[in-house]
């Protein structure tokens, strides 16, 4: 009886996070269009989300805390390639860095050539990066990281969104579109940046923060986001080559 009461319970509580995450993506990126403003976009999805994110780190639920941040990007990732494929250019006009990213995914996709299969230029771009996420997110107890994670969603998104438009073969790009190494980044950026808003939280407060905890999750994240490099370095040319012969770019 108390294992089917545990089951529920943890079934409920399942369910309250993923509504909680279609919430906050869907909301967040419906505001964003509607706003018409390119900063109204990612603090909006900021803004729904880091609550409950921050709660539940704060009551010593780390995993579900990242499961929630994950959730949201998947469902960011679908509301904006949605918003995309559907009003192109008002998801132009609103996406920080999306035409640019865009322009620059295109081209490498059509020639071959471009910073995503060139280690020595996308390892000091991925640094640097990282570097800022890290230095935000332990400044702000992950605020700041979320925000960084939706600016980076949302021009990744409008990318494909925009990939899917201008492709061919839509279906087959959209199963492609998001290479694995990006995946990877964003799911190590995110256990990353709980590590980074728990050891922030303990080093600012009262709230005593359980280091060992800290540790892992950034262990963990740190090593995912060196794994993405590795990815990419290996597999990214072949990727290229296999988007164009989807896309038909």
């Amino acid at each position: 009886m108390a294992d089917a009461k545990r089951t529920g319970s943890a079934r409920r509580s399942a369910k309250s996070l993923v509504v909680i995450a279609f919430l906050a993506a869907f909301g967040s990126v419906a505001i964003g269009f509607i706003a018409g403003n390119r900063w109204v976009l990612p603090v909006a999805n900021t803004i729904l989300v880091y609550p409950f994110y921050i709660k539940l780190i704060l009551a010593g639920e780390r995993r579900r805390a990242v499961a929630l941040a994950l959730v949201w990007a998947i469902f960011m990732s679908e509301a904006m390639v949605a918003g995309t494929c559907l009003f192109p250019e008002r998801a132009k006009a609103i996406v920080i860095s999306g035409a640019e990213y865009k322009g620059e995914m295109f081209s490498w996709i059509s020639t071959g050539e471009g910073k995503e299969s060139t280690p020595r230029e996308f390892i000091v771009e991925h640094a640097r990066e990282f570097a800022i996420f890290a230095g935000v997110g332990i400044v702000t107890a992950g605020l700041g990281a979320i925000f960084m994670g939706a600016v980076l969603l949302n021009f990744m998104n409008f990318y494909v969104g925009a990939l899917i438009l201008a492709s061919a073969n839509p279906l087959a790009t959209a199963l492609v579109a998001w290479q694995p190494y990006a995946v990877v980044r964003v799911v190590g950026y995110i256990i990353f940046a709980t590590a980074l808003a728990e050891a922030s939280l303990g080093m600012a407060t009262k709230w005593r923060a359980r280091w060992s905890r800290v540790v892992a999750y950034g262990t963990l994240g740190f090593a995912l986001v060196a794994l993405d490099v590795i990815i990419k370095w290996a597999i990214a040319p072949l990727w290229g080559k296999l988007l164009r012969m989807a896309s038909g770019l």
